[in-house]
C-alpha cells in the first residue's frame, strides 16, 4: 500500500511547499526499503528510488513518484498496490490563498494523472 497525507502541506511559498512534498515522498519511499535491493526491479528504477530517498529528485521527477513507486512495488511483490491519498486539497487551497496556485495545480495534476489514470500497476486508488 502507498499512503500519503497532504494535511501538513501549508506553506507560504511554492519552494517551501515543494520541499515538504519532497519530504513526504522520501518518507513513503523509505517505508519500502525492500526496493533498494530488489532483484525484480531494473537498475534505472533503483536509481530513481535512491534519488527520491536522497531528496535529489527534480520537481519533474517527483511528479512521477506515485506511478513509479506503484510500478516498483508491483514488480517486486507481484501484486499491484493500493494508493490512498488523504487531504490532497490542502496544498491546493494553500496555493490559491498564497498565490502559487498555478504551480501546485500543475504539479498535482501531473502527479495524480500518472498515479491513477491508466496505471496498470494499481489495484485500487482513493
Amino acid at each position: 500500500m502507498i499512503f500519503l497525507t497532504f494535511k501538513d502541506v501549508k506553506f507560504k511559498t511554492w519552494d517551501e511547499t515543494l520541499e515538504k512534498l519532497r519530504e513526504l515522498f522520501q518518507k513513503e519511499y523509505g517505508r519500502h526499503q525492500e526496493l533498494g535491493s530488489s532483484t525484480r526491479i531494473a537498475e534505472y528504477e533503483k536509481n530513481y528510488y535512491r534519488k527520491i530517498l536522497s531528496g535529489s529528485a527534480s520537481m519533474v521527477e517527483m511528479t512521477s513518484a506515485l506511478s513509479n513507486l506503484s510500478q516498483m512495488l508491483h514488480e517486486h511483490h507481484q501484486v499491484a498496490p493500493i494508493i490512498i491519498i488523504d487531504e490532497y486539497d490542502t496544498p491546493i487551497q494553500q496555493g490559491y490563498s498564497q498565490h502559487y496556485y498555478d504551480d501546485i495545480i500543475l504539479f498535482m495534476r501531473n502527479l495524480f494523472s500518472g498515479a491513477f489514470k491508466d496505471n496498470l500497476h494499481l489495484s485500487y486508488g482513493s
